[in-house]
């Protein structure tokens, strides 16, 4: 039973602090009223002409407010997470903006005259219902980062080819059948996001990315790469788990900055894989599952394949990354650590847990097992149904193999911690998102959806008896988050003077993080009967 405590209300701006940073923005040019609580802007700030950057995050707007555009010189609107449905053709008025914030809201369309955007350098639409971008989007210019992740992109304008100093793209979780050709005449991209589509097809002119270091198409249903002779010269690391594919081409060992191949979870053979192998020296990693690897000698045994990394695929064929790395081919380890991925759709944790697998004392290197966990549609590990989800039936599965379970996650991964807490027998979460109507990081759904993912985490910590730790920074917004799980007897809440969302990051770089999981770790271990595996 939880103990009884009064929570405290979303933090909101009261009219004095508005007014104080009204203020102040006089003189600045700089206003943040996020977390407002705002339908409309104040009839004070329109009089604030040489105003450059303005955040109105976190409140109640319906749509861009039309006024904005009175801001000639604004070079910084940021209004995520509100419930904007409309943005006016007026919006194309700003011709000095660099950049706009949009994520996490309703939107289903944009206005052609977003093309007039001619100085926007960062775009951000994830988390929308948008089922197109308009065609005028390729008059952008200086367009440099274009996030539309989970969204219902279907197709993308032929006019993007044009926007010649695109660097970043994130099309995650979309609906995007092939990799649209216009994109490949964005030569200067060197980070591109398509996994969690639907794509089939990988054009021939993708070679064309020479810039490009980092791209993911995993999570989709191609059954062939294009070869990539005399192309991707800069690519560092691919993505290309969970297809159909049945070969690779050769001319990958041709890449001459290639270190990181990941092709789990496609009908590929070992064999067919080796030769490619024995012709790339220079890979750090490259990574197989236990049904590709059939024929292929126990990990260790020979220098050759040092490189190769081998794990257990656990999604049954269903969207997402459930991936078992073992310290020993031969038995588990006696507890087992989920790593969940946050929004961007990529495996986290990796580095960490290689270090914290160096660190521990000797004898115990190999007493944890690591299950990869990512949702590449962006839909919070499907938060308003976890209990019936495939999340929670592939976690259960494994886990109950294990004698103890430790999830680990930041942000949408940290809610993801909460959510599957009854799969395991302790958490560590980083910065949990409780109730997403007052997150700007979000899905595109409804305040009904919002409200049933924050019941059943609810649901999941009422009476469970193992141990979570939720970490938060000092940020409002995150002490709120972690305010409305602490009274769970289970639940305890560590504050750190961090004033970021990104607590996890900030604590690493403080050397501070890899402390925090091993004690964890450890505590586990000393819980385990026998410390054997099973």
């Amino acid at each position: 039973m939880a103990h009884v405590k009064t929570i405290q209300p979303a933090p909101r701006l009261t009219d004095v602090q508005i007014k104080a940073r009204i203020s102040v923005a006089k003189s600045t040019g700089k206003l943040d009223l996020s977390g407002a609580g705002l339908t409309r802007i104040p009839c004070e700030v329109l009089k604030i002409k040489d105003l450059q950057e303005l955040a109105i995050h976190g409140n109640d707007f319906e749509e861009i407010p039309p006024e904005v555009v009175e801001f000639k010189q604004l070079k910084r609107l940021g209004a995520a997470g509100n419930r904007i449905a409309h943005v006016p053709e007026e919006i194309g008025e700003l011709e000095e903006l660099e950049g706009l914030w949009l994520h996490g809201n309703q939107l289903e369309e944009l206005p052609n005259t977003v093309g007039n955007l001619r100085a926007l350098q960062n775009l951000s639409l994830s988390g929308n219902k948008l089922h197109g971008l308009p065609e005028d989007v390729g008059r952008m210019s200086s367009l440099v980062e274009l996030t539309v992740a989970g969204n219902k992109l279907q197709e993308l304008p032929r006019g993007i080819g044009s926007c010649s100093n695109l660097q970043v793209v994130h099309l995650h979780g979309n609906d995007l059948v092939e990799v649209p050709l216009e994109l490949c005449r964005c030569t200067a991209l060197r980070t591109l996001y398509l996994q969690g589509n639907k794509l089939r097809v990988v054009p021939d002119h993708a070679k064309h990315w020479n810039e490009m270091q980092e791209l993911s198409l995993a999570d989709n249903l191609i059954e062939h790469l294009p070869d990539p002779s005399d192309g991707l010269q800069s690519l560092k690391t691919i993505y290309l788990y969970g297809n159909k594919l049945q070969d690779l081409p050769s001319s990958l060992k041709d890449l001459p900055n290639l270190q990181n191949v990941w092709v789990e979870n496609n009908p590929l053979e070992w064999q067919k894989l080796q030769a490619l192998l024995g012709q790339i020296g220079h890979l750090r990693s490259f990574g197989i599952d236990k049904d590709q690897a059939h024929s292929i000698p126990p990990l260790g045994s020979s220098t050759e394949n040092g490189h190769v990394k081998m794990s257990e695929i656990h999604s049954d064929g269903l969207q997402g990354y459930f991936k078992l790395q073992r310290s020993h081919s031969d038995k588990r380890a006696p507890v087992l650590i989920v790593a969940f991925g946050s929004a961007p759709g990529v495996p986290n944790w990796g580095g960490l847990l290689g270090r914290l697998r160096k660190a521990m004392p000797a004898g115990s290197q190999d007493s944890f097992d690591v299950l990869f966990v990512v949702d590449p549609s962006r839909s919070w590990y499907s938060g308003n149904q976890s209990e019936n989800s495939h999340y929670a039936q592939q976690l259960k599965k494994v886990a109950s193999q294990y004698q103890r379970t430790l999830l680990l996650g930041d942000s949408m991964g940290a809610s993801a911690c909460l959510l599957y807490a009854q799969a395991a027998t302790s958490v560590l979460a980083f910065c949990p998102q409780v109730d997403l109507v007052y997150s700007s990081i979000r899905p595109g759904e409804s305040q009904h959806w919002f409200s049933k993912m924050r019941d059943s985490i609810t649901n999941a910590l009422e009476g469970y008896t193992g141990d979570v730790q939720v970490h938060t920074g000092s940020w409002e917004h995150d002490s709120y988050q972690a305010q409305l799980v602490e009274h769970f007897n289970s639940v305890a809440v560590t504050k750190h003077g961090i004033d970021s969302h990104r607590l996890a990051l900030a604590l690493h770089r403080q050397d501070k993080l890899l402390p925090v999981v091993m004690k964890k770790l450890q505590e586990e271990l000393e819980a385990c009967s026998g410390g054997g595996g099973v």
